[in-house]
């Protein structure tokens, strides 16, 4: 494509780094859209304890030479999410500043993009687009967040609550475009804020590398243990993946049809780990936690697998998107059980 025919800039505030699955969705619709515009700068949220950390992350990343990341620190773990609430402010005033710079180089004559995951920071489009012409925002909604997040105890539960759905409603008020998961996730989306989106609304489901896929399988040696049933689980051991269920399942498994050549292997980490643990070891039964892995030897381990569970506790989120994972096993020919 002809530069002359690209899209002057695009800014995105997205969770980029690391190996949820939320960071690598992100990431491959931004090296995807980096091929239609001159500049990408990604504002990604980081928790202040894990900059020193920063030169790993970069290194295990690699994007295109027109993409630049800028780390924003934040202190999501010394607050009940969402954080970004409070550090609103700053953000906004980073995207501020970058649009303002952009557009100068630019002389003010391209179409300049900005790219939002979440509706928290949807407040720096207002004096934008009031200010400027010639900028297009895109905000994705993937989750009613009152139906998911760690929130507090009341009263600020009802508070938090109220924020939420007011972001929601201002982002499908004012945003050109938005960004939602699939139909129902949409249905739903507008029956509990009560508010039809005055922009345009585009369907952005989960999305694969196929050339990562298959480079991944052709390296992969075959499973050659027969004698042992492989089961596993990918992704965040938080407590809506319901990872205790598969272990109360393949306990119930080894106990009333007497299986006992089952072993289970977790692909990740996270705060449901000790847990887990703790249940595997009650019930005797063989696992393994691998820790959070880059996403290139999490897929090898999953061609490793007999059978990928993920047995996700029903919520407004898991009802109405198929996770990333899925479609990777679906791509490596590994069967799937998952909740409905």
């Amino acid at each position: 494509m002809q530069n002359n025919k690209l899209i002057g800039s695009l800014i995105a505030f997205i969770p980029f780094y690391g190996n949820f699955g939320n960071s690598i969705n992100e990431r491959q619709l931004i090296y995807a859209l980096s091929r239609y515009v001159r500049r990408v700068i990604v504002l990604t949220p980081i928790d202040i304890k894990y900059l020193p950390y920063i030169k790993k992350f970069r290194s295990d990343v690699r994007y295109p030479e027109n993409v630049m990341v800028i780390p924003l620190p934040i202190l999501t773990s010394l607050m009940f999410w969402p954080s970004r609430f409070f550090t609103s402010p700053i953000i906004t005033i980073f995207i501020i500043l970058i649009t303002l710079c952009l557009k100068g180089l630019e002389k003010f004559n391209k179409t300049t993009l900005i790219y939002m995951r979440e509706a928290v920071s949807i407040w720096a489009l207002f004096p934008l687009t009031a200010l400027l012409e010639r900028i297009i925002s895109i905000v994705k909604i993937e989750g009613l967040l009152e139906d998911t997040i760690r929130v507090p105890p009341q009263p600020l539960r009802r508070l938090y609550a109220h924020m939420i759905n007011e972001a929601d409603r201002y982002a499908m008020s004012k945003a050109h475009i938005i960004a939602v998961p699939s139909k129902l996730f949409y249905i739903n989306l507008v029956r509990r804020r009560e508010i039809i989106p005055s922009g345009k609304i585009i369907i952005l489901p989960s999305g694969i590398d196929l050339r990562k896929i298959n480079s991944v399988k052709s390296h992969t040696r075959p499973k050659y243990n027969t004698k042992t049933l492989l089961v596993g689980f990918l992704g965040s051991l938080s407590k809506y993946q319901g990872v205790d269920i598969l272990i109360e399942a393949v306990n119930i498994l080894n106990k009333r049809d007497n299986f006992g050549n089952i072993e289970v292997l977790i692909i990740g980490d996270g705060p449901e780990r000790r847990r887990i643990e703790i249940l595997c070891k009650k019930y005797d039964i063989k696992y393994h936690i691998t820790g959070s892995l880059p996403h290139e030897r999490a897929l090898a381990y999953l061609t490793s697998l007999d059978m990928l569970v993920i047995p996700r506790r029903a919520s407004s989120m898991t009802e109405s998107i198929i996770p990333i994972k899925i479609l990777e096993a679906w791509a490596m020919g590994v069967p799937t059980i998952t909740t409905h």
